[in-house]
C-alpha cells in the first residue's frame, strides 16, 4: 500500500512539474485548446516516467546534497540558473507560438520527432545503467557502463534531455527560446560533464581514458 501511495505521489508531482512548464504558460497564452500543447505535455510526461520507474525498481536517488555538481562552487551557481533558464525558455516558447501568425507544420513535425527520439534514447540509456542511474555520485560496486547505447556516446542521458528540450522549442517555433535553451544547456551540461568525467577518471583511471578516446560525448562520431 505504501509503495502504491508513493508511486501515485511521484506521478502527481511529475504531472505538476510538467504542467508548470507547458500547461500553465499555455493557459496564460490562451493555448490550452492547441493539440501541440497536449502532445508536448504527454511526451514530457512519458519521458520523465523513467525517473519514477527507476525509483520504484532501485529505490530513491541519492540526496541532492551529495551530488558532485551541487557540492562544487560553479555547480552551485549554475544550479538555480539552470532552473530559471529552462523554465524561462519553455514559457517563452509557448508565448512566441501564441503570437505566431503562420505556424509551419514542417517545424512542428520536426520538433515532435526530436522529442520521440529523446524518449527512445533516454529509455535505452536508463535500461543500460540500471541502478547506477543516479546523481553525480560513485555507488558501492560501481562499474563503468560502456555497452548498448554507451558504445555510441558517453552521456546519452544528457543527449536525450537536449533532444527533448530542443524538440519542444522547435515544435513551438521559437527562435529566442531556442537561443536561451542553447545558452542554458551549454552552461549546465558543460559544467556537469566536466565534473562527472573528472570523477569517473579518478574512479576508473585508464579504463575511462580509453573509453573517452573511442567514444564521443553527446553526438555519435561528431562531438
Amino acid at each position: 500500500m505504501r509503495t502504491l501511495f508513493e508511486t501515485a505521489f511521484l506521478l502527481f508531482m511529475l504531472a505538476l512539474a510538467v504542467a508548470s512548464l507547458i500547461l500553465v504558460p499555455a493557459l496564460f497564452c490562451n493555448l490550452l485548446a492547441s493539440a501541440f500543447v497536449w502532445l508536448a505535455f504527454a511526451l514530457y510526461f512519458v519521458f520523465f516516467l523513467s525517473t519514477v520507474e527507476r525509483v520504484r525498481k532501485h529505490g530513491r536517488l541519492t540526496p541532492r546534497q551529495r551530488d558532485a555538481q551541487v557540492k562544487s562552487v560553479y555547480g552551485a551557481i549554475a544550479y538555480p540558473l539552470q532552473f530559471l533558464g529552462l523554465g524561462g525558455a519553455h514559457w517563452l516558447a509557448i508565448y512566441d507560438y501564441s503570437h505566431c501568425q503562420s505556424p509551419q507544420w514542417v517545424w512542428s513535425g520536426l520538433g515532435l520527432m526530436l522529442m520521440l527520439a529523446a524518449i527512445a534514447v533516454n529509455r535505452l540509456a536508463v535500461k543500460e545503467l540500471g541502478r547506477f542511474w543516479d546523481r553525480l555520485v560513485i555507488q558501492d560496486g560501481h562499474h563503468l557502463v560502456t555497452s548498448g547505447i554507451y558504445r555510441l556516446v558517453r552521456h546519452p542521458i544528457y543527449t536525450s534531455y537536449i533532444l527533448l528540450f530542443l524538440g519542444h522549442m522547435i515544435l513551438f517555433q521559437s527562435f529566442w527560446a531556442t537561443l536561451l535553451l542553447g545558452a542554458v544547456c551549454a552552461l549546465w551540461f558543460g559544467i556537469r560533464i566536466r565534473i562527472e568525467e573528472a570523477m569517473l577518471l579518478q574512479q576508473f583511471g585508464e579504463e575511462y581514458e580509453r573509453y573517452m578516446r573511442r567514444t564521443k560525448r553527446l553526438v555519435p562520431f561528431v562531438f
